[in-house]
């Protein structure tokens, strides 16, 4: 780095992997990755790269090192400090999680986590869609990548079709999917958004990680908070 330069950098390190901001020849660790409660223990990467924007930000307009790192592990991805992103739940050991990705990448980087969590959970259930109005080839993309996530998807269009026919985003998401060797028999369209989220619930069971992707996020948490999940039948 040259000299009189300001960087902020992700670095591995003996107990885990380090924010480090280099200032001129100093090197300054703010904090382990995993310490920020917003990353996961790491596995949101998307929040990784936006904690190392904030704290390049907050020291080049004054903010020491100690302040910085404490606002990093003061903030959560709760409902209350951030809506709609990241927001996790345990119901009754279904894991929820609620967040507004509304385009390919923002639905690449929830599914990224979603792979990191994975082999924590018996399942993953997934509610997929997006705005009407994105091209044809990004609603294909995103039901191509939820395949690679889930193991049960189930796609919605409402309330934000934008202009398309009806039954028309469901159908290019499905295609996404279909075309990625997504099982037919466990991808389920149901239009309506409330409905579309009790589908994903009715469907979990004790151990799944259940991922929303809603539109209406104060009605969707309201719901998940007062979830009681069905317990598998002998039979089952």
């Amino acid at each position: 780095m040259k000299a009189g330069r300001l960087a902020v950098v992700h670095e591995p390190g003996p107990d885990g992997d380090v924010i480090v901001l280099h200032d001129d020849a100093r090197r300054l660790p703010i904090m382990g990755v995993a310490e920020i409660p917003a990353t996961f223990g790491g596995l949101a990467l998307f929040n990784v790269a936006n904690a190392l924007a904030a704290v390049a930000m907050a020291y080049a307009a004054g903010i020491t090192p100690p302040a910085i790192r404490a606002a990093l592990g003061g903030f959560t991805s709760s409902f209350e400090q951030n809506p709609g992103r990241l927001n996790m739940l345990d119901a009754g050991g279904v894991r929820i999680i609620v967040d507004y990705a509304h385009n390919p990448a923002g639905v690449a980087a929830l599914c990224a986590l979603v792979a990191g969590l994975r082999p924590r959970h018996r399942r993953a259930i997934g509610m997929l869609s997006c705005p009407g109005d994105r091209r044809d080839e990004d609603l294909r993309a995103i039901g191509a990548t939820g395949a690679a996530a889930f193991d049960e998807i189930v796609v919605r269009e409402r309330p934000e079709t934008r202009g398309r026919p009806e039954g028309e985003l469901m159908r290019l998401i499905a295609e996404g999917a279909l075309a990625a060797g997504f099982p037919a028999a466990r991808l389920h369209r149901v239009a309506e958004e409330q409905d579309a989220l009790e589908h994903c619930l009715a469907l979990s069971r004790p151990g799944d990680l259940v991922v929303l992707t809603p539109s209406d996020l104060e009605a969707a948490w309201a719901r998940v908070q007062r979830h009681v999940p069905a317990r598998e039948t002998a039979e089952a």
